[in-house]
C-alpha cells in the first residue's frame, strides 16, 4: 500500500543501548491475542511458562493481558544489555503489537497510510527535531504493518481532499518567512470550517494567556497551584516572556518548526478529533503553545537560556504528559474545546505585539 512519511523515518534505528531501553520501562504493555497465542505455542515448557508468568490482568482494564513491570517499572524480559531477552531467543515475530511498532505511528487513511515517529523516544526525538532544514515527505509503497489505527471513518470528507488540506496546513507551518505566530494565524484562518470572520482584530492578552496556561498545567501535572502561586507565576511570565522567548526562536526555530510539524502530522491533525477541522486546529495550536510555555519558563529559570539537551528534555516531559498521561491532552482539550469563539481564541494564544 502507499505510504506517506517523513523522508526521516526510514532512518531511524532502535538503540536501547543509546537510550537505556527506555521505552521498555513505565509503560502498560498490552499481550495482544495473537502475541499471547504464539506464546502459549511455544515448545519449550519452562520458557513458555517463563512468558506466561509475567502476563497479568491490569486492575484497570481486567479484559487485557499485561507484562507485569518489575518493581523498578523496567521490563522483566529486558536483559542487561538493555535488549529484549523474547526477540533475541524467537524474533522481532514474537513481540507485542506495541513492542514492535513503538516510536512507529501509522495511520490508515482509506487506502494510503501515514507512518510517522513519536517524540517520547529519545533517538527518534533528535532525528527529527535537530534537523535544521524544513521536515521533507516521500510516498513509498510498503506492506500494510502489524499495528494500525484505522482513522478512515474519523474523516468526514473525500481522502484525496483530506490529504491535501494536511499538506497545505504543514506547508504552512512550513513557512519560514512568516513568524510563528503569522504562521498560526494562517492556519487557523484556513482550518476554521464554515465559520465566518469578518474582520480579524489582533489584540493579544498577555495575562489572560499565561493564565490559561498556568490553569492547563496546573491540570496536566496535578500541581495543586494556590492562587498565590499562580499570581506570582504570572508575573515571571509577563515580565520576562518576551526576551526570553525572542532568544530561543533566535537559537531554536528549527527545534520548534519541526516539532509542529511532526506533532500535526504523527496525531492526524486536522482529523485527530470529532468535531471538525476548527476544532482541531485550537487543540493543536494549544499544545504547542503549552510547549512554547514552559520552555520559556525553563529559559527564565535559568538565568535565560537552555542547552539543546535541556530543551529536548522539556519537550519529552510534555509529550510524555500528552501520550502516556490521560489528564495531559484532557487539560490541552478542555481549554480549546471552550473556546469556540475565532477573535477570543486568536487573542489568547497569538502574541503579535
Amino acid at each position: 500500500m502507499k505510504s506517506i512519511r517523513p523522508k526521516y523515518f526510514s532512518k531511524f534505528q532502535c538503540d536501547g543501548k543509546v537510550c537505556g531501553s527506555r521505552c521498555c520501562k513505565g509503560w502498560h504493555v498490552v499481550a495482544d491475542s495473537e502475541t499471547y497465542q504464539k506464546y502459549c505455542s511455544i515448545e519449550n515448557e519452562s520458557q513458555r511458562q517463563e512468558i506466561l508468568s509475567q502476563l497479568v490482568k491490569s486492575d484497570f482494564d481486567n479484559k487485557k493481558l499485561f507484562v507485569k513491570m518489575k518493581d523498578d517499572f523496567s521490563c522483566p524480559f529486558l536483559d542487561k544489555d538493555s535488549l529484549c531477552k523474547i526477540q533475541k531467543r524467537y524474533g522481532e515475530g514474537y513481540l507485542t503489537d506495541i513492542c514492535s511498532s513503538y516510536p512507529r505511528v501509522n495511520y490508515k487513511i482509506g487506502e494510503v497510510l501515514e507512518q510517522s515517529l513519536t517524540l517520547t523516544c529519545p533517538v527518534a526525538a533528535k532525528l527529527i527535531l535537530l534537523s535544521e532544514t524544513s521536515m521533507e515527505f516521500e510516498e513509498v509503497e510498503i506492506d500494510e504493518p502489524r499495528s494500525v489505527f484505522d482513522w478512515s471513518n474519523k474523516i468526514k470528507m473525500p481522502i484525496e481532499d483530506a490529504i491535501s488540506k494536511q499538506a497545505t496546513a504543514i506547508s504552512i507551518l512550513q513557512n519560514r518567512q512568516l513568524t510563528f505566530n503569522e504562521r498560526l494565524l494562517r492556519l487557523c484562518i484556513f482550518l476554521q470550517d464554515e465559520q465566518f470572520v469578518d474582520k480579524i482584530d489582533l489584540n493579544f492578552n498577555l495575562e489572560k494567556h499565561a493564565a490559561i496556561m498556568i490553569d492547563i498545567f496546573n491540570e496536566m501535572y496535578e500541581a495543586n497551584m494556590d492562587e498565590s502561586k499562580k499570581i506570582d507565576l504570572k508575573q515571571i511570565y509577563i515580565t520576562y516572556h518576551k526576551i526570553i522567548l525572542q532568544r530561543l526562536m533566535e537559537n531554536y526555530a528549527h527545534i520548534f518548526e519541526n516539532y509542529m510539524v511532526n506533532e500535526f502530522f504523527m496525531r492526524c491533525y486536522p482529523f485527530a478529533f470529532d468535531g471538525g477541522t476548527w476544532k482541531n486546529c485550537r487543540i493543536f495550536i494549544t499544545g504547542y503553545k503549552a510547549l512554547e510555555f514552559a520552555i520559556t519558563l525553563t529559559a527564565i529559570s535559568k538565568n535565560g537560556f537552555v542547552t539543546v539537551d535541556e530543551f529536548l528534555t522539556m519537550i519529552d516531559a510534555v509529550n510524555e504528559k500528552l501520550d502516556h498521561n490521560r489528564g495531559g491532552m484532557k487539560a490541552i482539550r478542555n481549554f480549546a474545546e471552550n473556546t469556540f469563539d475565532f477573535k477570543i481564541f486568536i487573542n489568547v494564544m497569538l502574541d503579535f505585539l
